[in-house]
């Protein structure tokens, strides 16, 4: 089975999430200690693994972050490691349920639903294609009768090189004006 999330769109996220917290650190060993320490907590499955990551966290925050950010980015950083732990631990039990065939957690159908739902559908479309190719190649008899524009242009005389423009007639009719006003010297 196929996991639902995808690393590779929210992950791009919470690197800069990483990235954007790492000024709190002075030393660029602490901002990689801080990086690996965040990674780990995102990818954590277990609730003792974040909760490990989160201990960790807050140490090298009370040890190792600039003595002026400590009080105002402390909460912050926590929130963060918090909120991507229990995003992880979720995602982590749900594909385990998933791989089991088991309902997903609230209302949303198993990933056998899905599965089968996603056959139904595309079975419905195929039958709809294949309708609409034999309704075209019903109606193509219909089209070979008709006749092209060229065609068309030819049984009615159409001069299609003609402008028909009112305002064409109206320029030449006021050079003829100009021309007439123009007194003629002798």
């Amino acid at each position: 089975m196929k996991r639902i999330m995808s690393s590779k769109g929210p992950r791009n996220k919470k690197q800069s999430d990483v990235r954007r917290h790492n000024k709190h650190f002075t030393s660029k060993s602490d901002q990689i200690k801080f990086e690996k320490i965040m990674n780990r907590a995102c990818d954590a499955v277990t609730s003792i693994e974040a909760k490990k990551a989160e201990e960790e966290l807050e140490k090298l925050i009370k040890t190792r972050s600039m003595a002026n950010a400590k009080s105002v980015a402390r909460k912050r950083l926590l929130d963060v490691i918090t909120t991507e732990c229990s995003s992880a631990v979720l995602e982590g039990a749900e594909v385990k349920r998933q791989d089991s065939g088991q309902k997903t957690v609230g209302r949303g159908p198993s990933s056998v639903d899905r599965v089968a739902r996603h056959a139904v559908d595309l079975d419905a479309d195929i039958e709809r294609s294949a309708a609409a190719i034999q309704n075209l190649a019903q109606s193509s008899d219909i089209t070979q009768s008709l006749s092209d524009i060229e065609m068309a242009q030819d049984d009615y005389n159409i001069n299609v090189k003609d402008t028909h423009r009112a305002d064409k007639k109206r320029k030449s009719q006021k050079r003829r004006v100009k021309k007439k006003e123009l007194p003629k010297r002798n």
